[in-house]
């Protein structure tokens, strides 16, 4: 696969402009084709490089290549991400960070921002309107707490994951190698979190439901948020050039250095498979004896346990940050069936 190719539709570049900065005089008809433009050539990018790396071919333009262009199923996978990534693209230009990260922006940071952080970011804002539906039936209707506090959760699940990606365009922003390979760290670790979540679900449920018996729209919540899902375990795909950057070159090469300062770290991505494996356990044990509180006191021993096994006793209060960063998927979530009690994994299934 090229490191340097790209599908523009004009001169071999994504057409990287803010709508934002374009100024009063750009009318809305002008700035939706911009839009729209940005969000094909990007989700086209992005499915073109993913193909690649699972096929071993070399993809020069998916829009002659007749593999791909009278696919349907790629042409599926590309809208699925536009819709994802319009929404996403205004989000983070509502915050200013709808532009490149910096004016010497590398490749790799513009592949990341462009066609990963915009679709997901995209597709966590969708989760949260879809999560609204129930939560507004759920008010009007008088229902329980619990599942009124279980979808508040779900949706503060769904915007911590949007805060993240905004830090890690800011990390990228302030060449921090630390805070952003733990940021990158925690996005590669969110959607397999969320798919344990699902796997959680199943066990909670017993087998008992496949969209059948379900409201039409739970039922379509739940298969949308289960190929959301399914979708994010490839972020690991996509993030991991990231984990090979590094602002700080002197830091890289000293053998004394945290592994959060050096490219490819191993235990880095050590770290990045933990969080969601402890997720899981807190989840099936939540799931045997019910949800308890106390359980989060495991949490706090087993971040610092982390951050010694990373860095041992040159450990930093920004190394134990960056650890926070990375393990923050399996906080969250883990926190959120705390409070939430077992109705959330209805709300995170769309249920």
């Amino acid at each position: 696969m090229s490191g340097d190719k790209s599908y523009g539709s004009c001169d071999g570049a994504l057409p990287e402009e803010d709508p934002d900065q374009t100024g009063s005089e750009k009318s809305f008809t002008s700035w939706w084709r911009s839009e729209w433009d940005l969000a094909k050539d990007a989700s086209v990018e992005v499915m073109a490089d993913f193909f690649d790396s699972i096929t071993g071919l070399e993809t020069e333009d998916p829009y002659a290549d007749p593999r791909l262009r009278y696919n349907p199923i790629w042409w599926l996978a590309v809208g699925a991400c536009v819709l994802c990534f319009l929404p996403g693209h205004s989000f983070h230009s509502l915050i200013g960070q709808g532009d490149k990260v910096r004016p010497d922006e590398t490749d790799a940071e513009r592949r990341a921002r462009v066609g990963w952080v915009y679709t997901y970011s995209g597709g966590f804002v969708v989760t949260i309107i879809m999560d609204m539906v129930p939560l507004m039936r759920f008010e009007a209707a008088k229902e329980p707490d619990y599942l009124v506090r279980s979808e508040w959760v779900a949706i503060a699940i769904s915007l911590w994951y949007l805060i993240g990606d905004a830090n890690l365009l800011y990390q990228m922003s302030r060449r921090d190698t630390i805070l952003m390979h733990a940021s990158v760290s925690s996005r590669m670790s969110f959607g397999t979190a969320l798919l344990f979540v699902f796997i959680a679900l199943w066990v909670y449920q017993g087998h008992d439901y496949h969209g059948i018996t379900l409201e039409t729209w739970t039922a379509v919540a739940w298969f949308l948020r289960l190929a959301f899902c399914l979708f994010m375990v490839v972020a690991s795909y996509g993030y991991a050039p990231l984990l090979g950057l590094c602002y700080d070159k002197a830091a890289a090469e000293d053998p004394s250095a945290s592994p959060w300062t050096k490219p490819n770290s191993k235990r880095l991505r050590l770290v990045t498979v933990l969080g969601p494996l402890l997720l899981l356990g807190l989840s099936l044990l939540c799931i045997g004896t019910g949800p308890h509180p106390q359980y989060l006191l495991m949490i706090p021993c087993f971040v610092l346990a982390v951050a010694l096994a990373m860095d041992g006793w040159n450990l930093t209060g920004k190394t134990l940050l960056a650890t926070a960063f990375s393990l923050s998927p399996m906080v969250v979530v883990s926190s959120g069936f705390a409070i939430g009690g077992p109705g959330l994994w209805d709300a995170l299934a769309g249920m």
